[in-house]
């Protein structure tokens, strides 16, 4: 006999598209389309997403020019203050977080601590993208991407 039973977000699927892209290492103009959060399960911490667009590649490498139009995800975890590794790891969601503010120039509009996420959405910045070694959700290897300096977008 089936099983049936509602499946959240089953209808808005549009099936696996395939794989995330690499982006080759190097310099690329990106523009800040969108930021959704998500709290742990635990209650002790969040996951920012920010879904970026390539806008420019900076660099003469023909596989850079390919990944302009192609959409970053940006994922920052931020660590809240009950988390047990919060002394020791806590500072580097905030340190990413504040160098994504300051190359947008959104971190003019924060007081303080208090942090509105959505405030770099539709701005652009220059990210340095770099490659690391990562495992898939299996726990096999593979190549992951991360931004691992931010900058000004200058031409904006």
């Amino acid at each position: 006999m089936a099983t049936k039973r509602k499946v959240p977000g089953f209808g808005k699927s549009k099936g696996k598209q395939g794989d995330v892209p690499l982006y080759p290492e190097g310099k690329y103009v990106f523009s800040v389309e969108d930021h959704k959060e998500k709290e742990a399960q635990n209650g002790l911490g969040t996951t920012h997403t920010y879904r970026l667009k390539t806008i420019d590649a900076l660099g003469s490498a023909p596989e850079q020019e390919e990944m302009i139009d192609k959409t970053y995800f940006l994922r920052i975890y931020e660590m809240f203050p009950d988390h047990n590794q919060f002394e020791e790891y806590g500072h580097i969601g905030t340190d990413e977080l504040k160098s994504l503010f300051l190359a947008t120039g959104a971190d003019e509009e924060v007081k303080g601590d208090t942090v509105d996420f959505d405030l770099p959405v539709g701005r652009t910045f220059v990210g340095t993208v770099k490659q690391k070694d990562g495992k898939d959700a299996e726990g096999n290897p593979r190549k992951e991407n991360e931004i691992r300096k931010y900058e000004p977008d200058e031409q904006a």
